[in-house]
């Protein structure tokens, strides 16, 4: 996740994450599914990520463990930049918004609030924009 990065130091860990359980990642898939179509409708591009960590074993060759990390949300701008990162809490359940070059570094909203998520991206998306 990017909890504890600067907005302005925005970019996707592709290894690092909190792990949760194949559940708990279905339901923050679908929630930032949720995010993802307002945006479409919106015009903005982005792509939910999911990373799938395999432990394997020489040893016992049969034995493979499996964990997922939280899935994300990343807003890309035309030239492919990564604008902003959407995540869920663990346990809050909340969507983290993460914005290039804003304070606070990461914005709360309420799970049953999408659309001030897909908002609050848009806005960021566009103010990238007017400042190029």
């Amino acid at each position: 996740m990017v909890i504890g990065r600067k907005g302005a130091e925005l970019r996707i860990p592709w290894f690092r994450g909190d792990e949760v359980s194949e559940t708990t990642a279905e339901k923050h898939d679908a929630a930032l599914g949720a995010v993802q179509r307002l945006l479409k409708a919106q015009g903005v591009r982005s792509q939910v990520i999911h990373v799938i960590h395999l432990k394997l074993s020489r040893a016992r060759p049969l034995l493979m463990v499996r964990t997922q990390v939280t899935p994300e949300l990343a807003v890309h701008r035309g030239d492919g930049q990564v604008v902003a990162v959407v995540s869920m809490g663990t346990h809050s359940g909340c969507y983290l918004v993460t914005v290039r070059g804003s304070l606070p570094d990461v914005h709360t909203v309420r799970r049953r609030h999408p659309e001030r998520v897909a908002d609050l991206v848009a806005a960021a998306l566009h103010s990238e924009r007017a400042a190029s």
